[in-house]
């Protein structure tokens, strides 16, 4: 006797259960938005990524009544937010500890906040900054464990993609004439050198730290927003950067203050093409 069984959930693992998840959780925002303030509605649509949430707000009390709103809303479309991380202690305290990320569950007054991860990048909480960490493991010296190493630098916002450019071009000029390697040949002498030389300076971007907040403490209220891009290639890559300009005249109309962040970079080995 043929059994016809029937799914009333969703199943764990499908192709179409992120996108199922997406739309509930816009769903949850647009059936329950009149409850809230315009911007949690707002919040829930436009800031969350799967299921991971970043917002910034300009005061503490902002924060706290955001958490909490949020929380609210999400509760009534069967969400429970969690592993909760903030920059300021005031706003993490209002969070009860089991809703905390684990590393601010137990948090003390004289203590630094912790480094932890947001959407895979690396945030030192403490300093609100963007840092990275460059694990490096022993590869073989072939294109294959070049390609390895330099896939293991995770900058998904460019911040640092001169220094990974580097290790790109040695990888491409791996693949061409009349070198054109297969991916476990080992890799000539001349470009071992060049390659182990790159490789050593990795553990310095380690030293590098980024402020994640475009506007200063000290700026009060931006009367003016500009975006700056600029690009440029040549025979070996090409590459653009843009930069965010904020300025604060609210203190002295004559004397501005002006800051200006770098907020966006890509850069890529020149393409190349063979023919028979």
């Amino acid at each position: 006797m043929a059994l016809t069984m029937i799914a009333d959930v969703h199943l764990f693992g499908a192709t179409s259960s992120p996108s199922c998840a997406a739309y509930a959780l816009k769903k949850t925002a647009i059936d329950n938005g009149e409850l809230f303030e315009t911007e949690i509605a707002s919040t829930v649509e436009r800031n969350f990524y799967v299921d991971d949430l970043l917002q910034s707000v300009d005061t503490e009390e902002r924060a706290v009544q955001l958490a909490t709103d949020l929380r609210e809303i999400m509760k009534r479309g069967g969400f429970r937010l969690t592993k909760w991380l903030s920059n300021s202690k005031v706003v993490i305290n209002e969070i009860p500890n089991s809703e905390r990320a684990p590393s601010v569950e137990i948090l003390k007054s004289n203590t630094a906040l912790p480094t932890d991860r947001a959407l895979g990048v690396i945030w030192d909480v403490n300093d609100d900054a963007i840092k990275y960490k460059v694990k490096l493991e022993e590869k073989p010296l072939t294109r294959r464990g070049i390609t390895s190493t330099v896939s293991s630098i995770f900058d998904p916002l460019g911040l640092i993609a001169p220094i990974i450019l580097k290790g790109k071009i040695i990888l491409q000029d791996l693949s061409k004439q009349p070198i054109k390697l297969g991916w476990d040949d080992p890799i000539p002498k001349e470009k071992e050198e060049e390659w182990i030389k790159w490789k050593s300076t990795l553990p310095e971007i380690e030293n590098i730290s980024i402020p994640r907040c475009f506007k200063t403490k000290d700026m009060k209220d931006i009367s003016d927003a500009q975006l700056h891009i600029s690009s440029d290639g040549s025979e070996i890559g090409y590459g653009e950067c843009a930069y965010s300009c904020l300025v604060d005249t609210i203190i002295r109309v004559d004397q501005p203050q002006v800051s200006l962040w770098l907020c966006d970079q890509n850069k890529r080995v020149k393409i190349f093409k063979t023919s028979n």
